[in-house]
């Protein structure tokens, strides 16, 4: 097992440290350290959390698709594969039956530890495979001591998985119906179609794509959470940042973000400000460089454009000198 073991623990790093090493070496090591260590430990936990399974609030009509109360509790499973496992240990044999157990419990419990930073059901249904193939494995054994080799229970199987089936299909059939009513609006996008839920969305598309048709070059930033738009209108974000919150970014990225603002001076922002508040640092860049579009109607007040009398800066050499 020891050797086994080192086996592992040696594959593993030939592939991350030579990756690690050349990440620093590209990046500095501060960085790296603040990305992959501070980040997710600290920035992440502290802004972001849940308690296992969350449900309700804003993820209701999400989990109106799926059963949340149901994938709370499939962890549950590995309680019984622990029982099974224990009992076998006791009487010393199935060797082999023993050996699965213990690979399906270790793999059920890293797929819980690998979601921990934000377990609510949908990232449970991440993982949710791993215990179906537990429950999988608990009802063939099941069916072993109970029904043996019967062939009339070999009918009663195939007829329970048909039905197990047949209540899937349906139940994706009425989640596609109610997903396509829910998004009927759609637009033909640079990424392709896409299927909005509200009018407000598809009119900040349409505005944004006759504003921005036959600007060059064609950059755009959107805060802090509709990072969407880069990818239907083929916009180019001038920052480092898909995803931008205060709490969440810290002071360093907010004002890193400021500043490129403020040296590439784009013609418009597109920002979402009830989401932050009002002392946020790119609100209070916004409030005193651009202005709404009011004329755009509700869109508008999401839309910003540079002050009349401030002109954009200079575009740098291609060459970057």
């Amino acid at each position: 097992m020891f050797g086994q073991l080192a086996a592992l623990i040696g594959g593993a790093a030939l592939v991350v440290v030579p990756m690690c090493v050349w990440i620093v070496v590209q990046a500095g090591f501060d960085p790296v350290w603040k990305a992959l260590v501070i980040h997710p430990l600290f920035n992440y936990r502290s802004f972001s959390h849940a308690a296992w399974g969350k449900r309700g609030g804003l993820l209701t009509e999400q989990g109106s698709y799926t059963f949340p109360l149901l994938l709370k509790y499939l962890p549950l499973i590995l309680l019984i594969d622990l029982a099974r496992l224990g009992r076998l240990w006791i009487r010393r044999h199935e060797s082999e039956t023993a050996r699965r157990l213990a690979l399906l419990i270790l793999f059920g419990l890293t797929s819980m530890l690998s979601i921990a930073y934000f377990p609510d059901f949908i990232h449970i249904a991440f993982v949710a495979p791993v215990f179906f193939i537990a429950i999988a494995e608990g009802i063939e054994a099941a069916a072993r001591v109970v029904v043996g080799r019967s062939p009339a229970w070999r009918v009663a199987g195939w007829a329970a998985a048909l039905v197990v089936l047949a209540a899937g299909g349906v139940r994706l059939h009425d989640n596609l119906v109610r997903g396509r009513a829910a998004f009927a609006i759609s637009r033909d996008t640079a990424f392709g179609r896409v299927d909005w839920a509200t009018p407000f969305e598809a009119r900040l598309y349409d505005t944004m794509r006759d504003l921005m048709r036959d600007r060059q070059p064609h950059e755009l930033f959107c805060y802090p959470i509709i990072s969407s738009l880069y990818l239907t209108l083929d916009a180019d974000n001038p920052t480092r940042f898909q995803f931008l919150l205060p709490a969440y970014s810290g002071p360093a990225q907010m004002q890193e973000v400021v500043d490129t603002l403020e040296r590439r001076q784009l013609p418009y922002i597109v920002a979402l400000t009830g989401f932050v508040p009002a002392d946020d640092p790119v609100v209070v860049y916004l409030r005193r460089e651009y202005e709404p579009v009011v004329e755009a109607g509700d869109v508008g007040q999401a839309i910003f454009r540079r002050k009349a009398g401030v002109a954009p800066a200079a575009e740098p050499p291609a060459n970057g000198t």
